[in-house]
């Protein structure tokens, strides 16, 4: 039932500093959509197709709401691939996975949220993803720089470390922020992005 976002998800245009060229790049076709309610819906696919999705809104008063679909399973949101893609970037969430491309462009990419966990059933699907690179490919783990995303990162390389590609750690150069919190301070100070988290 929800909906495509047209111009773009005004809690990512307007909060969280993505522009409506980011979320209406074509890896991302269909990978946000608009409930009634109003908050972001980036859904999540393991190897039987949707199995859930990540959810998310606020507003000017800096309050905010996060969750995940009632009785859905968190696999991993992730944009389309392409042929030329030579990096599988892992993020934490959808939001932070957005950011980045809106940081450093969606060129050869391919992304990745896993809303903050590593399960079982999504190291396998990290695993598949792998496997379907191009050649001479690598993977980033994109997640926050901070103790909770170091061991993040340290269960997700320990899961997929045998799939065959170079895993790097891709932190955000500051030290407990995310990837939206470079975004925002990467804004001209007249442009301030209000934080809601």
């Amino acid at each position: 039932k929800a909906k495509p976002i047209g111009n773009g998800h005004p809690y990512l245009t307007m909060f969280r500093g993505i522009s409506e060229t980011t979320q209406s790049d074509p890896i991302f076709k269909d990978r946000i959509r608009i409930d009634q309610r109003g908050n972001m819906v980036v859904p999540h696919y393991n190897r039987s197709g949707l199995c859930g999705f990540e959810l998310k809104n606020g507003n000017q008063n800096r309050t905010t709401f996060t969750g995940f679909s009632p009785g859905g399973i968190k696999a991993l949101a992730c944009s389309r691939p392409r042929d030329t893609d030579t990096e599988m970037v892992i993020c934490e969430t959808a939001v932070d996975m957005f950011s980045l491309a809106e940081l450093e462009g969606t060129e050869n990419r391919r992304f990745f949220s896993t809303a903050g966990q590593i399960s079982a059933m999504q190291a396998e699907c990290l695993r598949s993803a792998a496997q379907q690179m191009p050649p001479g490919s690598r993977i980033l783990l994109a997640l926050d720089n901070d103790e909770a995303g170091r061991n993040l990162a340290q269960r997700i390389r320990a899961e997929i470390d045998k799939c065959g590609l170079p895993i790097e750690d891709y932190f955000p150069n500051i030290e407990g922020a995310d990837w939206n919190d470079v975004l925002s301070q990467s804004r001209p100070s007249d442009e301030p992005i209000p934080r809601l988290d």
